[in-house]
């Protein structure tokens, strides 16, 4: 008793053994006392409150020290009655320490002492407690750790189950019911002891009992259980199930020969060990519409000794014999089997197991290990139906069979399947590879025999737009699955497929518009986890297509799909490895590579129904192979292509291209290309019929159209078009032909837009124009009018233009030579009678050094022939590309027949031609849009023939013009000079030619003087001749003007003038009294001079001095025979002067003869001038009597005077 007294000596000690007495017996008291009066009280509410049943407690008794509590007298009662649900006399368990130690309730012990349980089956099919598992279902569940635990030594004594089946109007009752467990546990802890397990009960007054095998004298003390069921009818016993089913299980039997067998090794945690067969015979699902959806004749599994409470199964075999599924999908697109697997029942519970277990936890056991040495289905059918489509699909698979070998859960243990199947179509499935578990994995291969294409167009048909006549798909391939930390991947290898005697068929035309005898795919490969997809050779050969663009212009191959093509921008995403939600990954972008493809023999025919007539074109013999071609950025592929156009074109590509971005550089070649198929492209616009031609070019073509940017075209050869023939669609006649039109070293790139030839040459052409009768050119109207081009544009909205969009650089051309040779023009001119015809032929020449750069000048030199005789030439230099039109051209016409052109003459002069030449000098100049121009015309012994009677020949005197015109040597020279700006819409060369001419012969017939004044000078003076008031001698100062007729009238021989004299009856008659008068004294003074005996003068040469007029006068008076004023008388009386000269003038008279007699005074004194100049042959020079004596009046002429007239 050291100790004690050790105790009570120090008081610390004292304290501390109180304090701890203190705490025992407030745990002791607690324990007995405090927590079973409240548990009592809480127990109740928290069990009513929770199955909304009433729930009480009789007592509640708690052993502190063994941690055991008893619940006595548990009763709850049934919901919303009076009546009895559960009922227990003792809930018994006993806590152990180890639980907190293995993080987990540890129950030594569990004992329920005469529990009872009321079932009652309404007639709905519910259950008593039908409502507790619908609260508990649907409630989410919680993220939760996995509860660990271990239930040991299990015991129901004198249990007892009352079962009311409503429905069935009996009543089940189960007494006497003792059951015994060893354990329930997933935590490797065991006891100190465990009970034998054992069952009994009388069920419906039929005692039922099970006891283990015991071995007492083993060291495992092992318990055994032989569980032998033989033709257990499921179908009954599914129906107490408390879940609602939308199926029907008319039948199934279930077969079980096992044996359950429990062991406790020394020191080990305790074993439940199972073994046997289980067997699953004629199990039917059907519909509540009666119809079937499976049937499983047998299923048998063999279980080899298995753990489970270590989780430790193997399976020495599965075997399903002859299953049949029906698998039918209504027009929803609901499938009938899913209601098998009760998923609105088990949503939410779905939803939570969804969820991962929290970061670090632990498995609630063992991980479950599992072996199955051979799974084995034979005989396997599957019916399947698609109402949900617009044609029903249905298929019939038959002889599936699975082989599974050696399937095994422990990690990297690989097991080898196999899968195939039949349809009724005669096509085949067939899998075979290794499947894994831990991870979950598979590889192998799957093969693909004959499917019929044209069978799936249910699935199909909808997206597209034509029908798979005839066809069939093989396919082999490799695959490899993976299945790891919530990361899937796929990897397609060495697939291979063929397409045979594939024809698909338009649905609107209801013709075949591609036939493929046979294509096929080798060498792929589809890499998720890559973004890569990778095909090692893609080859047809022989097919046809037909490719037809309809009227609105859409192709028939263009609308292969069925709807609007996804917008702009918008791309589907493609789950990759990782992704089995198919989420959109953003990463790189996937990248497709086809190594090899070849296209061999293919025959296409195209026809462009947007014309009329439509265009068809033939081409056959079509060959493409292409190496690497990717979507991978910046990578080169090859490309051939080669097939013949028609009965002799060709056409072939070889090069390198790229898909990212789109580039070509390429080889083209193309032979013999006609024309005349692809006429109806241009016939609406123009108006001749291409009878003949074909086009062939050879060179390089270079495209690039980088995103972003225009895209870049270039191309660097030559062309040509050989063999042209047109005729005029009108009139059925020729109209343009040519040997050969070549374009060589030909540069062109857009954009910025450049062409750079290196020559064109044109040889062997034909062209005819002809006027038409109603007086139109076959060449107008020959290409559509630009009006009406304008207005069809006009009726499309052009886009604003941005503020600050830049001008374009100008087009830069260069032209290096541009050769003509050997060319004919033909005119025909049937709108005049008898018509014209005349050729222009040896056309040749050359343009070089034409360019769109300023200050560039091209140099010109072409010639031809009129009629083989009449040489014509252009020369000089030009500029017509540049913005600022350069021309300085000269051209020569010599030596062109006249005769020819009568009809022209006949019909508008009124007289055809005899003969004549003509000769064109012409020289023009335009720079900076202002023209300047020379047009010498020279005619030579141009005359017309006889006079034709035409109604649209003009009233101008025209063969007078021409007699104006022409000189002494039967020559016309005309000058015709003409300048303007060629920016004036109003300004035109030819109109201001022709208003020349037409002045011209006004002039001729108004003003012919003037005519001849311009041309020797006197202009209108030449017209008229004035004289003195009764003079008939020219004054002197005209003597110019007769000269300048006198050498006009030389110069143009067939020029015939007439004079007319004229007076001024006014003046001349006044001026001839006069003259009579002076006369009269003149006379008395010749007489005079007489009588001397001197020689008296001319009267009009005396002169009479004033001193003497007085004298002579008075002699003139006297003599004169008129009444004279007399003196007384009766003699004459002598007057003054005045009186005299008065008397005198009064009766001298003057008679029209005498004024008439002026007049021919006048006209014959000129025409003596005239000819006394030598130059006027007389025959070409007449007087002619004037109408009246006084001549037309003109402001500022004397009346006079004589005039000229020519004829």
């Amino acid at each position: 008793m050291g100790w004690l007294s050790e105790v009570r000596s120090r008081p610390a000690y004292r304290k501390g053994l109180l304090a701890g007495l203190i705490v025992v017996v407030s745990y002791t008291l607690f324990g007995f006392f405090g927590l079973p009066a409240i548990l009592t009280s809480v127990l109740p509410k928290s069990l009513s409150g929770t199955l909304h049943r009433k729930a009480t407690v009789r007592e509640i008794r708690f052993h502190p020290f063994e941690l055991s509590i008893s619940i006595l007298g548990l009763e709850i009662s049934e919901r919303g009655a009076g009546g009895t649900w559960i009922l227990a006399e003792e809930v018994f368990a006993n806590v152990q320490l180890a639980s907190i130690l293995r993080g987990g309730p540890v129950l030594g012990e569990v004992r329920f002492v005469k529990p009872y349980v009321n079932i009652v089956r309404r007639p709905d099919g519910s259950y008593n407690f039908s409502d507790l598992v619908e609260e508990f279902t649907k409630k989410p569940a919680k993220e939760t750790k996995p509860l660990k635990y271990s239930i040991n030594n299990i015991q129901v004594i004198g249990g007892r189950i009352d079962f009311d089946d409503g429905p069935k109007k009996t009543r089940h009752e189960v007494r006497g019911i003792h059951l015994s467990v060893p354990f329930v546990s997933n935590l490797p802890y065991y006891a100190e002891r465990y009970i034998q397990p054992s069952f009994s009960a009388v069920v419906n007054g039929n005692a039922v009992s099970l006891k283990g095998r015991s071995k007492p004298f083993s060291d495992t003390r092992e318990s055994a259980f032989d569980v032998n069921i033989m033709d257990l009818n499921i179908p009954y016993y599914l129906e107490y199930l408390p879940i609602r089913r939308e199926y029907e299980v008319p039948s199934a039997f279930l077969d079980v020969m096992a044996v359950v067998s429990f062991a406790q090794p020394k020191g080990k945690p305790p074993t439940v060990r199972v073994e046997g067969d289980v067997m699953l015979r004629e199990f039917r699902v059907r519909g509540n519409d009666k119809s079937p959806m499976v049937h499983l004749p047998m299923v048998k599994v063999s279980i080899s000794p298995s753990d489970v409470v270590s989780r430790e199964f193997r399976i020495a075999s599965l075997l399903v014999k002859d299953p049949e599924i029906d698998a039918v999908i209504d027009r929803t697109g609901r499938l009938n089997l899913l209601v098998l697997s009760h998923r609105k029942d088990r949503e939410n519970d779905m939803a939570a197991r969804a969820v991962p277990p929290a970061g670090g936890a632990e498995p609630t056991g063992p991980a479950l290990k599992m072996s199955i040495d051979a799974i084995r289905l034979s005989g396997g059918k599957v019916r399947f139906s698609d109402a949900s489509r617009a044609t029903p699909f249905r298929t019939f698979l038959t002889e599936i069979r699975i082989d599974i070998d050696r399937l095994d859960t422990e990690k990297d243990k690989s097991s080898d399947a196999l899968l195939s199947f039949r349809t009724e179509a005669g096509e085949t499935f067939d899998l075979k590879g290794y499947l894994s578990i831990d991870p979950l994995s598979s590889k192998g291969t799957i093969a693909l025999g004959k499917v019929v294409l044209k069978k799936y167009a249910p699935y199909y048909g909808s997206a597209v737009r034509f029908d798979v006549a005839s066809g069939s798909l093989d396919v082999r391939s490799g695959y490899r699955f993976t299945r790891k930390d919530d990361e899937t991947g796929i990897l397609i290898s060495g697939l291979s497929a063929t397409l045979s005697d594939v024809r698909l068929k338009q649905r609107e035309e209801g013709e075949d518009f591609l036939w493929i005898p046979e294509a096929s795919v080798t060498d792929a490969s589809i890499d998720p986890a890559r973004r890569e997809i990778v095909v090692g050779a893609a080859v047809t050969e022989r097919g046809t297509l037909a490719i037809r663009r309809a009227p609105d212009g859409g192709t028939n191959v263009a609308r292969l799909l069925a709807g609007e093509p996804a917008a702009a921008g918008k791309t589907a995403s493609v789950p990759s490895a990782g992704n089995a939600a198919g989420k959109p990954v953003s990463g790189k972008p996937w990248v497709v590579t086809l190594r090899t493809a070849a296209i061999d023999r293919y025959a296409v025919r195209f026809e462009d129904r947007t014309t009329d007539p439509p265009v068809e074109l033939a081409l056959d013999r079509l060959r493409m192979h292409a190496e690497n071609i990717t979507t991978e950025r910046n990578r080169k592929g090859k490309l051939t292509f080669s097939t013949t156009v028609g009965r002799e074109g060709n056409v072939s590509l070889g090069g390198a291209f790229s898909i990212a971005p789109p580039s070509l550089r390429a080889k083209v070649r193309v032979a013999g290309f006609p024309i005349g198929p692809v006429q109806p492209y241009f016939t609406d616009k123009v108006k001749i019929l291409v009878t003949g031609g074909a086009v062939s070019a050879e060179g390089n073509v270079s495209i690039d159209a980088a995103k972003g940017t225009p895209t870049n075209v270039e191309y660097k050869g030559e062309a040509s078009v050989n063999g042209f023939s047109s005729v005029d669609k009108a009139r059925g006649e020729e109209f343009l032909r040519f040997a050969t039109l070549h374009i060589g070293g030909v540069d062109a790139r857009i954009p910025p837009t450049r062409v750079v030839i290196d020559e064109i040459a044109l040889s062997d052409f034909f062209s005819r124009i002809i006027v038409t009768p109603d007086a139109t050119l076959n060449v107008q109207g020959i290409v559509a009018k630009v009006a009406d081009v304008r207005d069809e544009a006009s009726a499309k909205p052009a886009p604003a233009p941005a503020d600050d969009a830049a001008k374009p650089p100008a087009a830069e051309t260069r032209i290096g030579t541009v050769t003509l040779q050997g060319g004919t023009i033909l005119l025909s001119d049937q709108y005049v009678k008898p018509n014209y015809t005349a050729s222009l032929v040896e056309i040749g020449g050359r343009v070089s050094g034409l360019s769109s750069g300023e200050g560039r000048r091209a140099d010109v030199d072409l010639r031809g022939k009129l009629e083989n005789s009449a040489p014509l030439e252009i020369r000089g230099r030009i500029n017509p590309l540049s913005e600022n039109l350069f021309v300085d051209l000269t051209v020569d016409f010599k030596d062109m027949d006249l005769s020819p052109l009568s009809p022209y003459t006949g019909r508008y002069a009124g007289y055809g031609i005899r003969k004549g030449k003509l000769a064109l000098g012409l020289k023009y100049r335009i720079e900076k849009k202002k023209l300047d121009a020379e047009n010498k015309v020279f005619l030579d012994q141009f005359t017309f023939g006889e006079a034709v009677d035409s109604p649209d020949a003009t009233k101008l005197p025209v063969r007078l013009a021409v007699a104006l015109l022409k000189d002494r040597k039967g020559e016309i020279h005309l000058d015709l000079p003409v300048t303007g700006r060629i920016d004036d819409p109003e300004f035109s060369v030819w109109k201001i030619v022709l208003k020349i001419v037409v002045n011209l012969l006004v002039k001729a017939a108004t003003s012919p003087f003037a005519l001849l004044g311009a041309l020797f000078g006197g202009g209108e003076e030449l017209a008229y001749l004035e004289f003195d008031p009764g003079l008939f001698v020219p004054p002197v100062t005209d003597a110019g003007k007769i000269a300048n007729l006198a050498k006009a009238l030389n110069e143009r021989p067939a020029l015939i003038l007439e004079i007319e004299g004229h007076v001024d009856p006014e003046k001349d008659k006044e001026a001839l009294r006069q003259l009579a008068f002076r006369r009269k004294v003149a006379a008395q003074k010749v007489k005079d001079i007489a009588r001397r005996g001197a020689g008296a003068p001319a009267i009009d040469n005396v002169r009479i001095e004033p001193s003497d007029y007085p004298k002579y006068l008075a002699l003139a008076y006297k003599e004169g025979k008129f009444p004279k004023p007399r003196n007384i008388l009766g003699m004459a009386r002598t007057l003054p002067v005045p009186e005299m000269e008065k008397l005198m003038l009064t009766h001298t008279q003057v008679t029209d003869d005498d004024l008439r007699q002026l007049a021919a005074l006048r006209a014959s004194g000129v025409k003596d001038r005239l000819l006394l100049s030598g130059k006027v042959e007389p025959e070409r020079v007449f007087l002619v009597e004037p109408k009246a004596l006084a001549p037309e009046r003109k402001e500022k002429l004397k009346d006079s005077r004589v005039d000229f007239r020519i004829r």
